[in-house]
C-alpha cells in the first residue's frame, strides 16, 4: 500500500487513535491493579500469620492450664512434702500411691502426652508415669530452663522444642511448680508433649501452591517447618537476604516484609507467640503472589489486541467505502486524458457523503467539459473567419499598446508600495495570533488549576463536617468515661468502709482469741492475717481512689479541650465552604474568558490568513502589471507579425477540429 496514499492514512490514522488510549488505559489499570492485590495479599499474609501464632499460643496456655490444674492435687503436694522431709530414694507407700494416681490420671490425658512426672526441690524426679508404662524416676532436671523458670518465678513454664534422645522426636515439656499450703516449693509437675500438636498447626498452613508456614524460637532457630532437614538446625539470623526480617521476627514484632530465602523472591508476614516469645512466619513466591496482577495484564494485552484487529478491519473497509470512488473518479479522468476521451461516462452518485458529493461535482464537470468540447468544435469553424478580421484589429492594438504601457508602469509602482504595507499588516497579525494563542493556553491552565481548587476545596470541606461530627463523638465518650470514674469513686468509698469494718472484726478476733489462751492461737493467727488482709485492701482502695481522682480531673481537661478543638473545626468548615463557592464562580468566569480568547484567537488566525493572501495577491499583481508593460512593448512589436501569423492560424484550426473528433461527446 503507498505510504503516501489517504487509504494508508486513515488506516494509520484510525490504528493510532485506538492504540495510544488502549496503551495508556491498559498500562494505568495493570499498575493499579497490581498495586491493590500486592497491597491486599501483605495484608492477608500478616493476618495469616496472627493466626497461626494465636493458634499456637492458645495451645501453649491450654496447656499450662492443663500442668496448674495437677499441681494442686493434694494427694501431689502431701507426698510432695513427705519427700522434702526424706531422703528422695527411700520409696514410700505414699509415693507408690500416689504412681498409681498418676497412671490414672495420665489414661485421661491425650494421645500428644508422652508422659507426666514430679520432682522434688532440688529437681530430681521420684515418680511419674512414662509412655510405655515404665515409672519416671532417677532423672535429675535442676539444669533445665523450664524447671528454673518455675522455680523461680512461681508460675507455669514451657520448655524449648528439644529432640528426644529415646525416640528421635522434636517434644517440648509444660511444667507447673507445686507448693505446700505455706507456699513452699515442693518441686514441678512436668508434662512431656510431642512436638507436632504444636508443629502440625504451623504445617498445615499452607497458602497457594508455593506458600507454607513456619516457626523460630527467640535465638531466630527454626523450630517448625514443612521441610524437616531445617528443623533446629537454620538460623534465619544468619541466611542472605533475611537480615531484615529475622531482627523483626527474634524482636516479636509484627509486620509483612519482603526477603530472598535460597535466590528465591518471597513476602512474609510474621507475627510473635507471647507465651514462649517465638515467632510465626507464613511465606509465599512473590512470583506466585502476583500471579493474578499478570494475568489481568494478560487479559488487557489481550483484550488489545483483539480490539485493535476489530478495529483494523473497521478501518480497512471503511477506508475502501471511501478511496474506491475516489479511485473511479481518477480512472476517469485519466481515461480523458490518455484514453479515448469518453465523456459519457459518469460516476455512480448514490450515497449522501462527501464521496457522493465528490461523484456529482465531478459528473458535474465532465457535464461541462462534454458542452465545451462540443462548443469548441463549433468554434473552430469561425476561427478562420476571426483570423481574417485579427489582422484589422492588430494595428489597433499596436497602437493602444503604446498608451497602456504609460499607464501599467504607474499601477506597478502603486501595487508594490501596496504589497509592502500589506506585509507589514501580515507580520502585526501574525505576532497578535501568537500573543493570544499564548493568553489562551495560560486561561485554559487557570481554569484546570481553579477546578482542581474546587474540588480540593469540597473535600476539605466534607473532611472538617466529619472530623466535627468525631469530635462531638469523642467528647460525649468522654463524659461517659467521666460518669464511669464517679461511680468507680463510690464503690471505691464502699470497699474502703467494709474494709474498716473488717479490721475492727479482727480485732476482736484477736482479742477474743488472747481470752482463749492456747486454744485460740490458731485463730488469732487467722485473724492476724485477716487485720493485713484488710489494711491492704484500704491501701489499695485509697490508691484506686487517687488514680480515679487524676482520671477525672484528666477527663474534664481533655472534655474542655475536645470542646475547643470541635470550635475551631467549625470555623474551619464555614471558611472552607466560602472558598468553595468562590472558586465555583471563579472556575465559570475563567472558563467564559478562555471561550472568548479561543474565539478572539480563531478570528485573529483568519484574519491574518486573509492579509496573507492579500499581500500575496498584491505582489502577484505587481508581477502582472510589470509583465503587462512588458507585453504592451512586445504586442506593439508583434502586430506587424499578426498579419503573417494570420495564414497560420487557419491551419491550426484545421489541425484542432482534427483533436476535437477525438473525444466522444
Amino acid at each position: 500500500m503507498n505510504r503516501h496514499s489517504i487509504a494508508f492514512r486513515l488506516i494509520l490514522g484510525g490504528f493510532l487513535a485506538v492504540i495510544i488510549p488502549l496503551a495508556i488505559v491498559g498500562v494505568i489499570s495493570t499498575q493499579k491493579a497490581s498495586t491493590a492485590l500486592k497491597q491486599q495479599a501483605m495484608i492477608t499474609m500478616q493476618a495469616g500469620a496472627e493466626d497461626v501464632a494465636r493458634l499456637v499460643d492458645t495451645v501453649l496456655s491450654e496447656e499450662k492450664k492443663v500442668a496448674n490444674a495437677y499441681a494442686v492435687n493434694t494427694q501431689i503436694i502431701e507426698v510432695g512434702m513427705l519427700v522434702r522431709e526424706q531422703r528422695p530414694d527411700s520409696s514410700t507407700e505414699q509415693v507408690q500411691k500416689l504412681r498409681m494416681s498418676m497412671k490414672e490420671i495420665y489414661a485421661q490425658l491425650g494421645n500428644q502426652y508422652l508422659g507426666i512426672f514430679v520432682t522434688d526441690p532440688a529437681g530430681k524426679l521420684y515418680t511419674g508415669e512414662r509412655l510405655d508404662g515404665s515409672e519416671y524416676t532417677g532423672s535429675d532436671v535442676s539444669s533445665r530452663d523450664y524447671f528454673m523458670t518455675a522455680k523461680e518465678t512461681g508460675k507455669a513454664a514451657v520448655s524449648d522444642l528439644v529432640v528426644s534422645q529415646s525416640t528421635g522426636e522434636m517434644i517440648l515439656v509444660v511444667c507447673a511448680p507445686i507448693f505446700s499450703e505455706a507456699k513452699e516449693f515442693l518441686g514441678i509437675l512436668g508434662l512431656p508433649i510431642n512436638a507436632s500438636a504444636l508443629t502440625d498447626i504451623v504445617n498445615r498452613r499452607k497458602v497457594g501452591n508455593t506458600g507454607y508456614a513456619f516457626m523460630v524460637n527467640e535465638k531466630g532457630i527454626v523450630i517448625a517447618h514443612p521441610k524437616a532437614e531445617h528443623l533446629l538446625k537454620l538460623d534465619i539470623t544468619k541466611l542472605q537476604g533475611m537480615e531484615s526480617i529475622s531482627r523483626n521476627m527474634v524482636a516479636g514484632n509484627t509486620g509483612v516484609e519482603p526477603y530472598v530465602f535460597q535466590d528465591v523472591d518471597k513476602i512474609a508476614g510474621f507475627a510473635p507467640v507471647p507465651v514462649k516469645g517465638w515467632s510465626v512466619g507464613l511465606t509465599q513466591n512473590t512470583k506466585e503472589l502476583l500471579e493474578t496482577s499478570r494475568a489481568i495484564r494478560n487479559s488487557i494485552l489481550l483484550v488489545t489486541l483483539i480490539t485493535l484487529l476489530v478495529v483494523g478491519v473497521a478501518i480497512y473497509f471503511a477506508a475502501r467505502s471511501i478511496v474506491g470512488p475516489i479511485n473511479r473518479a481518477v480512472a476517469n479522468i485519466k481515461d480523458i486524458a490518455q484514453g479515448e476521451g469518453d465523456l459519457t461516462k459518469r460516476l455512480p452518485a448514490t450515497s449522501k457523503d462527501e464521496i457522493g458529493e465528490l461523484s456529482r461535482w465531478f459528473n458535474t464537470f465532465v457535464e461541462k467539459l462534454q458542452g465545451i468540447i462540443k462548443e469548441l468544435t463549433d468554434g473552430t469553424g469561425m476561427v478562420d473567419e476571426s483570423a481574417r478580421s485579427l489582422a484589422l484589429i492588430s494595428r489597433g492594438v499596436s497602437q493602444s499598446a503604446s498608451e497602456t504601457s504609460r499607464r501599467s508602469e504607474s499601477v506597478a509602482t502603486s501595487a508594490e508600495e501596496m504589497t509592502v504595507s500589506l506585509n507589514s499588516v501580515a507580520a502585526g497579525m501574525e505576532e497578535s495570533t501568537t500573543n493570544i494563542s499564548m493568553v489562551a493556553s495560560a486561561a485554559e491552565e487557570m481554569s484546570a488549576t481553579i477546578a482542581e481548587i474546587a474540588q480540593n476545596s469540597e473535600m476539605a470541606h466534607t473532611i472538617s463536617e466529619e472530623a466535627v461530627g468525631k469530635a462531638k463523638s469523642t467528647s460525649a465518650k468522654i463524659n461517659d468515661l467521666h460518669t464511669a470514674a464517679q461511680a468507680i469513686n463510690k464503690v471505691t468509698e464502699t470497699i474502703t468502709e467494709i474494709s474498716e469494718q473488717t479490721n475492727l472484726l479482727a480485732l476482736n478476733a484477736t482479742i477474743e482469741a488472747a481470752r482463749a489462751g492456747d486454744a485460740g492461737k490458731g485463730f488469732a493467727v487467722v485473724a492476724n492475717e485477716i487485720k493485713e488482709l484488710a489494711k491492704q485492701t484500704a491501701a489499695a482502695t485509697q490508691n484506686i481512689k487517687k488514680q480515679i481522682g487524676e482520671v477525672q480531673e484528666t477527663t474534664e481537661e481533655t472534655t474542655e479541650e475536645i470542646d475547643q478543638i470541635s470550635s475551631v473545626i467549625n470555623r474551619v468548615n464555614e471558611i472552607v465552604a466560602t472558598i468553595s463557592a468562590a472558586v465555583t464562580q471563579q472556575s465559570a468566569a475563567t472558563d467564559e474568558i478562555a471561550i472568548n480568547i479561543s474565539q478572539a484567537s480563531q478570528g485573529l488566525i483568519e484574519v491574518n490568513e486573509n492579509v496573507n493572501q492579500i499581500s500575496s495577491v498584491a505582489g502577484t499583481i505587481a508581477g502582472d502589471i510589470s509583465s503587462v508593460n512588458h507585453a504592451s512593448t512586445e504586442i506593439s512589436e508583434s502586430s506587424n507579425e499578426v498579419n503573417r501569423s494570420v495564414e497560420s492560424l487557419h491551419q491550426l484550426a484545421e489541425h484542432l477540429k482534427s483533436i476535437v473528433n477525438n473525444f466522444k461527446v
